[in-house]
């Protein structure tokens, strides 16, 4: 029996790259997959993709009714229109390889999650800046103590059953306490050490600008803000330990890498996290 996997696209000011993130989830090897996109700019995605020539029923199309209501929203509204026993997050202007299904729909569906290595791509040249693990044939058990090391956003696989939600309000950083999340729900998931993504970082943007460094201590800010008020909605006082700890770890990080953007050394903060890293 195979099992439906939603995919998950928030989609803002993604015109330019979006038919290559849908084309790239049309080529998967393991095609039984429905694909939701979540407009959060106004924008009829349909329109785009259909000037590009794809016209495919398993694509839907949804909106927040915002402009630039955020990511988490964005993905929490195609989580609401999904149908898949499983749930796969894509954003607009990443890709997938055409085997990374078919080898993560086992995985996940016997450990509730599971992830993967990654191609950290240059938009402009194409050039690969790293992975986050050497690249391999096989797969390791991926814990907590492993996780908070990663500065690479990890995109996991997960059973829908899980019943988790992403973070409303929370730009950078959501996807590190999204995956805590999953990781206190599963304990430590396998991930195949085989790149199969391709995260493409724009230095243009939200994440990579010239204000990069300063949008994210901002956030992580916000995220301790949070915690102390509402623990994000985490009951566990161990886990909000630890992802204050998390969060305190990348505060200095990123710290490090402003200072060596400023210093002309690095264009982007995956080129500063992933440099010196075995490929």
């Amino acid at each position: 029996m195979t099992h439906l996997v939603s995919v998950l696209m928030p989609a803002y000011r993604a015109h330019r790259v979006i038919a290559r993130a849908v084309e790239s989830v049309r080529a998967q090897s393991y095609q039984n997959w429905e694909l939701v996109i979540a407009s959060d700019d106004g924008t009829d995605y349909r329109e785009i993709l259909a000037r590009a020539g794809i016209d495919d029923s398993r694509v839907r199309f949804v909106s927040t009714g915002r402009v630039g209501g955020g990511c988490p929203e964005a993905r929490n509204t195609a989580l609401d229109a999904a149908t898949g026993s499983l749930l796969a997050p894509l954003d607009a202007d990443d890709l997938w390889y055409p085997e990374r299904l078919q080898g993560l729909v086992p995985l996940a569906v016997e450990h509730g999650a599971a992830g993967d290595n990654v191609d950290v791509i240059d938009e402009r040249d194409d050039r690969l800046l790293g992975r986050p693990f050497p690249a391999a044939a096989d797969a390791f058990d991926l814990a907590l103590d492993e996780f908070i090391a990663l500065s690479t956003p990890l995109c996991l696989v997960q059973r829908r059953e899980l019943g988790l939600r992403w973070f409303d309000g929370v730009d950078i950083g959501e996807d590190v306490v999204f995956n805590m999340a999953v990781l206190q729900a599963c304990g430590a998931v396998p991930v195949l050490r085989q790149p199969l993504r391709q995260y493409r970082v724009h230095p243009a943007s939200m994440c990579h600008g010239d204000d990069g460094a300063d949008r994210a201590e901002a956030s992580y800010l916000r995220l301790l803000s949070r915690l102390d008020n509402d623990g994000l909605g985490i009951v566990d006082p161990v886990l909000i330990a630890r992802l204050r700890a998390v969060i305190g770890r990348k505060i200095v990080i990123n710290r490090l890498f402003g200072a060596a953007f400023r210093a002309g050394q690095v264009s982007s903060f995956q080129e500063f996290a992933l440099r010196g890293r075995p490929l």
